[in-house]
């Protein structure tokens, strides 16, 4: 199976999804997602959910209520890393490109220590595809170049497919929450799959 394969199977299963089933799972998702935040974590990056992601609006009212700060990314330009600014819950957001809501070119960056992305499909080795146009795999690999980072997906049981295609530049993920609980992935070089 493709990358476009895998997408358009892992977008179709979220997307076939009951909206009540979705709601449920999401708020799931976000709680097992706080069992897997470090304590450590000084800046938790995550991202303004569109269409049927899952939304962890949930997720970051507690973790500020917690004290650990929030950012959230902004596309600076085609074929660069993300920028991450400070977000707080309360922040009114601007539209960005993609139709992606994102903190207004006033507020201060951020260099998160967890990064949290959506996707649309996962397997359990950390694989990711995303929306195809590679900005979390750039960003992934700028972030730690400068500092270890936490990368956590965020799906739903039924985005999971068998085995991701990878492409030499893909970045592997730590850690899949779904609403089934944490998959905590298998320790890769970036860019290779698995043998076979």
């Amino acid at each position: 199976m493709d990358k476009s394969t895998s997408r358009a199977a892992g977008l179709a299963a979220r997307a076939a999804l009951d909206p009540e089933a979705r709601r449920l799972a999401s708020a799931s998702a976000c709680r097992h997602a706080l069992t897997i935040i470090p304590r450590a974590a000084k800046t938790v990056a995550a991202y303004a959910a569109i269409r049927d992601e899952i939304d962890p609006r949930m997720l970051l009212d507690i973790l500020e209520l917690r004290g650990i700060a929030l950012a959230l990314p902004v596309v600076v330009a085609p074929g660069k890393p993300l920028m991450f600014r400070k977000y707080q819950t309360r922040d009114v957001l601007q539209p960005g490109p993609f139709g992606v809501p994102q903190p207004s070119a006033s507020v201060a960056t951020a260099e998160p220590d967890v990064l949290i992305v959506p996707l649309s499909a996962f397997d359990r080795s950390g694989r990711r595809v995303g929306y195809g146009a590679g900005f979390y795999d750039r960003s992934i690999a700028f972030l730690k170049t400068k500092r270890p980072v936490v990368t956590i997906g965020l799906a739903f049981s039924v985005q999971e497919i068998s085995e991701v295609p990878v492409d030499t530049h893909d970045q592997f993920l730590d850690v899949i929450v779904t609403e089934k609980g944490p998959i905590f992935c298998e320790a890769q070089t970036v860019g290779a799959g698995k043998a076979g």
